[in-house]
């Protein structure tokens, strides 16, 4: 397991890449751009499925309001972010329950879906 000083440095780095210089709320355009840019990280192996949850759980709970998430932003983006909030969760609980296994796996599909949809959101910047 990664130490949270070494996602945090990753986090302030996708901060950094989304021109954000402090870390108050974030808006809609800059949250999904930091999770697009944790997603790609992901998925090129180069942030481990903790750090993400970590990093999503962050935007999540500290730089934004959920409940602003969840009824005002873009629905999939905030139904991505919630369920990272979790995955941890149904990673472990999976090993022995159906239920959490299942759900597992619907996020980490949902997850894949919604970077292959909106990756072109980042790479026209890189």
């Amino acid at each position: 397991m990664k130490s949270l000083n070494s996602t945090m440095s990753k986090f302030d780095r996708y901060l950094s890449e989304t021109v954000f210089s402090s870390k108050n709320e974030l808006t809609q355009k800059q949250t999904r751009e930091i999770l697009l840019r944790a997603l790609k990280d992901f998925f090129e192996g180069k942030l481990a499925l903790e750090e993400l949850a970590s990093i999503a759980t962050d935007i999540y709970y500290t730089l934004n309001s959920p409940f602003r998430i969840t009824t005002e932003w873009e629905h999939s983006l905030g139904n991505i972010l919630e369920n990272l909030t979790e995955v941890d969760y149904y990673k472990e609980e999976g090993r022995k329950d159906k239920y959490a296994r299942d759900m597992h796996e619907t996020v980490m599909k949902e997850l894949e879906e919604y970077y292959e949809k909106n990756k072109w959101r980042i790479e026209k910047k890189e």
